[in-house]
């Protein structure tokens, strides 16, 4: 089960990775074939397909206390991009208000987890 002591990591599906889409009900899934790219909390698939399709458990709700923004990028393509995205004003804005901390992992394929 997902959760904030999980973290979040992209990696490849495994079998028992369990993706619930928007809207659907407590035990409604539609899991990744093993091997696609997504994000996960423990088994919880959080986004699949490079974040354009977002579950029922990421959402934030007024009981949201973690937020996590993905910014992906390449290195050799975009990195000033990435960097400048990093430091949104408005994207800091909403996680301050929203609990006041603020950590900024950068992942890599040496560092491919994110303690939240």
């Amino acid at each position: 089960k997902g959760s904030e002591e999980a973290g979040i990591e992209v990696r490849p599906a495994v079998p028992e990775d369990h993706f619930r889409p928007f809207g659907a009900p407590e035990g409604e899934y539609d899991d990744p074939e093993p091997g696609e790219i997504v994000y996960v909390s423990g088994h919880e698939v959080r986004t699949r397909r490079w974040a354009w399709r977002q579950s029922e458990q990421g959402k934030m709700t007024e009981k949201t206390t973690a937020v996590f923004y993905p910014i992906d990028g390449f290195r050799d393509v975009n990195v000033e991009e990435i960097k400048k995205a990093m430091k949104e004003k408005t994207m800091i804005d909403e996680i301050r208000e929203r609990n006041g901390n603020l950590e900024i992992s950068v992942n890599r394929t040496d560092n491919v987890k994110a303690e939240l």
